[in-house]
């Protein structure tokens, strides 16, 4: 079984597979210093939903700053509404409060 049909094929998925792994070490490495930061301003100490709260507030804006970077389309992330049903768009809306509800009920009830 051959994969490849020439040198130069596999030459350029070797530099691609390289590539992503390298943007994957540069992101974790960026949120490491972000989460390093929240931790310096913060210092939660043995609070663990404090760490926790920063973790997911350190993915969030790694998050937020690669969309402001790269500024992809609506259809590039998979939400191009023209296309979509009238109920497969409650169903979507009803997910995202659902989701919404959750996190609020477990930081509410985690701060009791």
């Amino acid at each position: 079984m051959q994969i490849f049909n020439s040198s130069n094929e596999r030459k350029n998925f070797l530099w691609l597979i390289l590539k992503i792994i390298l943007a994957l070490a540069l992101i974790k490495l960026f949120r490491e210093a972000i989460i390093g930061v929240l931790w310096f301003i913060i210092h939660p100490g043995n609070n663990i939903t404090l760490f926790q709260t920063l973790n997911g507030l350190s993915f969030l804006l790694v998050g937020l700053i690669l969309l402001l970077y790269f500024r992809p389309s609506l259809k590039e992330l998979g939400l191009n509404w023209d296309d979509i049903r009238l109920k497969t768009r409650i169903i979507y809306l009803f997910g995202i409060l659902f989701l919404v509800f959750l996190a609020l009920t477990l930081t509410l009830s985690a701060g009791k």
